[in-house]
């Protein structure tokens, strides 16, 4: 990684391996890279002072606002931010991930977790798919392959499930009641 003039440049390993994990890992930070530092990023094989590269010549990412060298890393891109039915292999990637969930739900009878889609930023092929059981089982108990998750946590004043037990908190101590005096002994009690 080099640095000229808050600019940043960096360097593509040949292996597809290594840009899936830069990419990700690029994609995670790059609201705080352009919005916050004001850093402009541009994916190349070589490193190189920043004023010697030539970016016109490179394939812009408009909604990204970066710079890809090499058409073959430019068409890996594009592929991660498809939406593709991992169902019926043979059809054409979605323009959006509302296209997909719909295709999902109308021919395949899957289902995403909302929570899960609101919250989780992972690109579409990450996502998982459930029947309306699995789905069922996925808000509730979790993923059998995933014990990490242990479902959706429910508020037992709205009905509402919540992402996690640190959203359900934030939700019950600005839409529920709870004592002051029992919250300072350490006691976590809402009410109504």
């Amino acid at each position: 990684m080099s640095r000229d003039n808050h600019d940043v440049v960096l360097q593509i390993m040949p292996s597809d391996y290594s840009f899936v994990n830069i990419l990700i890992s690029f994609m995670s930070v790059h609201f705080f890279l352009r919005v916050i530092c004001s850093i402009q990023v541009v994916f190349v094989k070589k490193i190189a002072p920043y004023s010697t590269i030539e970016t016109h010549q490179f394939h812009h990412e408009k909604k990204y606002d970066i710079y890809i060298a090499d058409g073959r890393i430019h068409t890996q891109f594009r592929k991660l931010l498809q939406h593709d039915c991992s169902v019926c292999l043979e059809s054409r990637p979605f323009n959006t991930f509302e296209e997909l969930e719909h295709h999902m739900r109308k021919q395949h009878e899957m289902f995403s977790c909302k929570l899960c889609v609101r919250h989780l930023q992972i690109f579409s092929y990450e996502r998982k798919w459930y029947s309306r059981k699995d789905l069922a089982r996925h808000r509730i108990h979790g993923d059998p392959d995933d014990t990490s998750h242990r479902g959706h946590p429910l508020c037992k004043f709205c009905d509402d499930r919540y992402l996690d037990n640190d959203e359900l908190l934030k939700h019950l101590r600005r839409d529920h009641y709870f004592c002051h005096f029992c919250d300072s002994d350490g006691a976590q009690e809402y009410y109504r």
